[in-house]
């Protein structure tokens, strides 16, 4: 039997050139199945372009969904216009999901998913993504993965829990799906029992060089130089008390920051920690492993809940560094020992090899054929 060539269709929000763990995951899909010499088509909102451009030079068919302006990505530059965005999306972000509930129109608007497509992926965040395609006619045929970054009704981040009749909408597509795709274990908590059985856990993969990063580490510094890549989050994500102990030790480090929201939680600490910490703009993955391999420890920033994986842990297993895991509840301790180099208190990571997108996919084409 001669190789297959299988019809791909993928709905998410954004892709290359936008950087945010959603938009690496889709690139990796697609490329991914581009490489295996299949057909892929991507449906997305407000495409650029450099998306087209990107599309063309890697030749998969890309489809606009529409360009919406409170979605406030790249449609304008004007001050009061995000103003006006931002009031709207706190009225009724809430009660609404608001502008995320405007993208149920535009799927059901501009997708037909043709009747030879093999595999369909929605791509969340945000789960009106997922919302949309469950009110598609999806063919016989079709296989849906519905990937979700992070639980919507039931997260265990997020102080309020959506609108209790959001659980119809989470429910409809949960039904129709069939197979719901999680980053980690923990994350099958964040679903209602009834569809668990359909859950699968697929980490976001992406295509890296394994002999170049899991290599014995050989680089030596005089004291500990140490890298967070990701943003804060004030109450679960917080790096305070870190920065609070960091500025009372006496011994020479570095700490470089990779965020775009790094500023407002660096502050009250910039004057004490003087030259010992650097803050980066966040840059390519390609560019930060690299870099990230360089350091003697890598630091995350724990959520508080199983029920995420952060796709900055992605990169750190593939790094290979010891990783320091500031949890909720502070250990001091734990800290002074990997400022000595005594690492026995690491962060557990998966296996780099696992998060290959080339094992994802793997995995994604054997469950579409069962």
């Amino acid at each position: 039997m001669g190789f297959y060539i299988m019809n791909i269709f993928i709905v998410g929000f954004c892709i290359y050139p936008e950087k945010s763990p959603r938009a690496y995951r889709t690139r990796e899909l697609v490329l991914e199945f581009l490489r295996r010499g299949h057909q892929v088509t991507l449906a997305i909102p407000d495409v650029s372009e450099a998306t087209k451009q990107f599309a063309d030079e890697n030749g998969f068919k890309i489809i606009d969904l529409g360009n919406q302006l409170f979605l406030d990505r790249k449609t304008t530059k004007r001050k009061i216009w995000k103003i006006f965005c931002k009031c709207l999306s706190r009225l009724l972000g809430y009660w609404l999901s608001f502008p995320y509930i405007l993208l149920v129109l535009m799927i059901r608007r501009r997708i037909k998913v043709p009747d030879d497509t093999d595999i369909l992926i929605s791509i969340a965040a945000p789960h009106a993504i997922h919302w949309g395609t469950s009110f598609l006619k999806i063919p016989p045929k079709t296989v849906w993965f519905a990937d979700c970054g992070d639980p919507f009704m039931k997260s265990g981040i997020v102080k309020h829990h959506a609108p209790f009749y959001f659980a119809w909408l989470e429910k409809h597509w949960c039904r129709k799906c069939n197979y719901i795709v999680v980053p980690c274990e923990g994350a099958k908590m964040g679903y209602y029992q009834e569809f668990r059985n359909k859950i699968i856990v697929l980490p976001q993969g992406f295509s890296f060089d394994r002999n170049k990063y899991l290599s014995s580490h050989t680089v030596k510094h005089s004291y500990p130089i140490f890298i967070y890549a990701g943003n804060f989050y004030k109450g679960f994500r917080d790096v305070t008390p870190f920065l609070h102990w960091l500025s009372t030790y006496p011994d020479m480090f570095e700490f470089h920051i990779y965020s775009s929201n790094a500023d407002s939680f660096i502050e009250p600490f910039k004057a004490m920690l003087g030259k010992k910490i650097f803050i980066h703009s966040p840059i390519e993955r390609m560019h930060l492993l690299p870099i990230l391999y360089e350091a003697d420890f890598l630091v995350n920033i724990d959520n508080g809940t199983p029920m995420q994986m952060p796709s900055k842990l992605i990169d750190y297993a593939v790094a290979g560094r010891p990783v320091l895991n500031i949890e909720h509840d502070f250990s001091p301790a734990i800290c002074t020992e990997f400022m000595h180099g005594n690492y026995k208190n690491k962060m557990v990571l998966p296996p780099a090899e696992t998060l290959h997108i080339n094992t994802i996919v793997e995995q994604i084409i054997s469950l579409s054929s069962k």
